[in-house]
């Protein structure tokens, strides 16, 4: 392109370049060579004005001089910086680049993400651009401890979900590790572990409650920061097979992507599939003859399968359990290479294959969204589900309307999922289901039909109770008061925490208005908030916040239940703060029953008040 003709009137080289780049972030390229976003920055370098004497010169009005001139290979690592800003979260989706265009008075720099960017993007990168210009004018130290707030807010929620168990974990393994060969322990490793044990503090200590989310978080990564220049210690937490040894170690089936591509659990079904491939693997593993390493090796290797089999053949035929019969059935599964989003696809499809019989004749044949009425085609959605022992997402409108908002912790979304595994799907021979079907007298499942019906009229309950399962729904306080009919706005801030995404997915206007999120000014502030009502929620009845919602009392009641900071308060004022109740109204049909919060019983909340006060913000 260097020696075309650029001198013609109709043609514009740096529009054709701006649009170029353009057209390759859109089809999965980029413009610059690519930069490994994961490899270690050369922390130590710095720019040597000696050496780029030439940049002084360069003309960067074209967008293509970017790696041209002196300052290129700052400028790659500050584009790379933005995407990886960009990339709040885990997974392929939110994999992120960027490009820029340089003119005489201004930059501008393209972004472009997998799943794309919502509207609660769009202030975060606008603040974004603000403190970047500010370093032209305002104090350099002012601005990078902006930078750094607004980075660290940004991706709170990755740090929470994603970084945080990543290195439990990492740590726990190492653990582990070091427990097996306790006899091989040299002094280079205990070099390691003393460089380990400020990050192991931070990390499972508890640190004091009035620590901010962002302080806590900023202890965390500096101290990550700082061994990630102890070469040893990169490589003791982050070894060939350190994901695999993890989930071996914490007894749980991986979840990240390559090693369930590489190590056959996309090939397998989902569930029961995955769970008895990972009890194949955790057979090796608690042998105590192979580690986390040779499977890796194995892998690469292309000798998996073999090892595997040889490791089972070794034993006594009665000392194999179920799970290597069950590998044996499912090779040519396993040994299909199969990525995410072909298991992704193969998921969707058994589903809903499985789901099917369960539906009228009539309807097995229309696809999904030719369901009618709405009723049905949740309720069939969440059969297919069911099937696969899998809960709704938290981002799915099923998550709300069948209760599983009302959940406090894993153990109750299970709880919710056997309700309806039991409810909704026959007996398959299993224990759980010998174990619970012998515990109730009406241990048949309903059909389809009488189940949307009962979930269009309000009904659930009813008929989960009429089917024997009142004991085990019991188990969840929430759930009778959730399907009492009302719906209240704490069950949609609640829905809101849950999903932990307050960029992709900001609260809805009641959430905002009701709980004070229309009072953050920044990322920080919504996090704090978040944060607050899931430390409350884990002690307080929900219809207890929403009494202290509209009677303008969100702070105190926070007060009652956890320790609250004074600079919070403003955070907390809602509309009913201004307001003023009438007496007969707060004393006789707000106020919570006595010994409510003791006993889990609802609080009765007064429409007419509801109604006046929504009225007053011209809310219809």
């Amino acid at each position: 392109m260097e020696n075309f003709d650029w001198s013609r009137p109709e043609l514009n080289r740096t529009h054709f370049h701006s649009l170029a780049n353009l057209l390759s972030l859109r089809n999965g390229g980029q413009v610059e060579p690519t930069v490994k976003f994961d490899t270690e920055p050369e922390l130590d370098s710095e720019v040597n004005d000696e050496e780029d004497e030439d940049s002084r010169s360069v003309n960067t009005a074209l967008a293509n001089q970017i790696s041209d001139s002196g300052h290129g290979k700052l400028k790659k690592r500050f584009l790379d910086a933005v995407a990886g800003f960009a990339a709040n979260k885990k997974g392929g989706t939110a994999v992120a680049c960027s490009a820029m265009k340089e003119a005489e008075n201004d930059v501008v720099i393209w972004l472009a993400r997998n799943d794309g960017f919502s509207n609660g993007d769009r202030p975060v990168f606008e603040r974004l651009g603000e403190i970047l210009s500010s370093l032209s004018y305002n104090g350099v130290q002012d601005s990078k401890d902006l930078l750094w707030e607004h980075m660290v807010s940004y991706h709170s929620s990755r740090i929470k979900q994603d970084y945080i168990p990543n290195l439990r974990q990492s740590f726990k393994a190492y653990d582990a590790e070091q427990t097996r060969h306790v006899a091989n322990t040299t002094p280079d490793r205990s070099v390691v572990d003393a460089e380990l044990s400020a990050l192991r503090d931070v990390l499972f200590n508890s640190l004091p409650s009035d620590i901010s989310t962002f302080n806590k978080h900023t202890k965390l990564i500096v101290a990550s920061y700082d061994l990630r220049r102890e070469a040893a210690v990169e490589e003791a937490l982050n070894s060939g097979a350190s994901s695999t040894l993890k989930s071996l170690v914490e007894d749980l089936i991986p979840e990240e992507e390559d090693v369930l591509e590489d190590f056959g659990f996309n090939g397998v079904e989902f569930g029961q599939g995955r769970s008895y491939l990972f009890g194949v693997y955790a057979g090796l593993y608690l042998s105590g003859r192979f580690s986390a390493e040779d499977f890796h090796n194995w892998r690469i290797e292309g000798i998996l399968t073999e090892k595997i089999k040889e490791f089972f053949y070794s034993l006594p035929e009665d000392s194999r359990g179920g799970y290597f019969p069950w590998f044996l059935k499912n090779l040519p599964a396993f040994e299909r290479p199969t990525t995410k989003q072909q298991a992704t696809q193969n998921l969707v499809a058994s589903m809903f294959a499985k789901a099917r019989p369960y539906l009228d004749i009539e309807d097995r044949n229309r696809a999904l969204d030719e369901l009618t009425p709405e009723a049905k085609r949740d309720s069939f959605t969440l059969l297919a589900q069911v099937s696969h022992q899998m809960s709704p997402n938290p981002i799915e409108q099923n998550w709300y309307s069948f209760g599983f908002v009302t959940c406090r912790g894993k153990s109750e979304e299970n709880t919710l999922l056997q309700v309806y595994q039991l409810l909704l799907l026959e007996d398959d021979g299993s224990y759980f289901y010998e174990f619970y079907n012998s515990r109730r007298d009406h241990n048949s499942p309903v059909g389809l039909t009488q189940f949307w019906k009962a979930y269009e009229a309000g009904t659930l309950i009813q008929l989960m109770d009429s089917k024997g399962l009142k004991t085990l729904r019991s188990n969840l306080p929430l759930l009778e008061v959730f399907f009492s009919g009302s719906r209240f706005s704490v069950w949609d801030l609640k829905w809101f925490l849950d999903i932990e995404d307050p960029v992709k997915y900001p609260p809805v206007p009641e959430v905002s208005l009701d709980y004070g999120f229309v009072n953050c000014t920044k990322l920080e502030e919504t996090y704090t908030l978040m944060e607050i009502y899931k430390r409350v929620l884990q002690t307080a009845h929900p219809l207890g916040l929403q009494h202290a919602c509209i009677t303008g009392t969100l702070w105190q009641f926070a007060s009652n239940h956890i320790r609250m900071e004074e600079e919070w308060r403003p955070l907390m004022k809602n509309v009913y703060s201004l307001e003023t109740p009438m007496v007969s109204e707060t004393d006789e049909d707000m106020a919570p029953r006595a010994g409510s919060e003791e006993h889990g019983e609802p609080v009765v909340v007064s429409s007419s008040l509801l109604s006046r006060l929504w009225r007053s913000l011209s809310i219809v």
